[in-house]
């Protein structure tokens, strides 16, 4: 930054291309490719992985008889705002015309079919169980992922609250003792340069007159 004297006008020099286009276009790279892409590739996965899941559901409610100890998979909600959860369960009768189902918490290829000597869809059955169960940890493994972004941009967002605005007043507060220090001193600042709210360098994009 010069000035000779004075009385002269207060000149910067040719700023070119502007810094605020380029971190724009930064940003736009950014989230279109590392960052962006893949928090958008991890919600699309847990779409696919939901819908592999009612697939596998589909499967045991079509490959089993409606026996007793019945293998399938329901969703439970959650009640604490978290996605809602699918579990392996068994159906049970009650002996009296009503139903009920108990989660697996640990499954064993012994329940499918339990009871029948020939039963055709056994390990079928059972492979779509252990598909399920690798997704569910691939699913929760993705939520937990996105939990913790959002931990963090929640904590970000606390901390610095209202710094930004802040440092716009003080900013804006030292932009305008520069510009009367200057005026002061008999420097001519050309007006594009006097405080303003809005501040950005594509302001400086329009050549400077000449000095007077």
């Amino acid at each position: 930054m010069v000035f000779s004297s004075p009385n002269g006008r207060f000149r910067l020099p040719d700023p070119g291309a502007s810094p605020g286009s380029r971190r724009d276009s930064q940003w736009a790279e950014l989230k279109n490719t590392e960052l962006g892409v893949g928090i958008a590739g991890l919600f699309d996965r847990l779409h696919k992985i939901d819908e592999l899941i009612d697939y596998s559901a589909l499967l045991l409610r079509i490959g089993q008889p409606p026996m007793h100890g019945k293998l399938d998979i329901r969703w439970y909600r959650k009640h604490d705002g978290r996605p809602n959860t699918p579990a392996l369960v068994r159906w049970f009768s009650t002996g009296t015309g009503r139903s009920y189902t108990r989660t697996v918490t640990r499954f064993h290829p012994d329940m499918v079919g339990a009871g029948l000597v020939d039963f055709p869809n056994r390990q079928l059955v059972t492979d779509v169980i252990l598909n399920f169960k690798s997704l569910t940890a691939e699913r929760e493994s993705i939520i937990e992922c996105l939990n913790r972004i959002s931990r963090v941009s929640k904590l970000s967002s606390s901390k610095n609250e209202g710094r930004a605005d802040d440092t716009s007043a003080d900013l804006l507060v030292i932009h305008e003792a520069i510009v009367q220090n200057l005026q002061v001193a008999g420097y001519d600042v050309d007006r594009r340069f006097h405080p303003k709210v809005v501040w950005r360098f594509e302001d400086l994009d329009t050549p400077l007159p000449s000095s007077a």
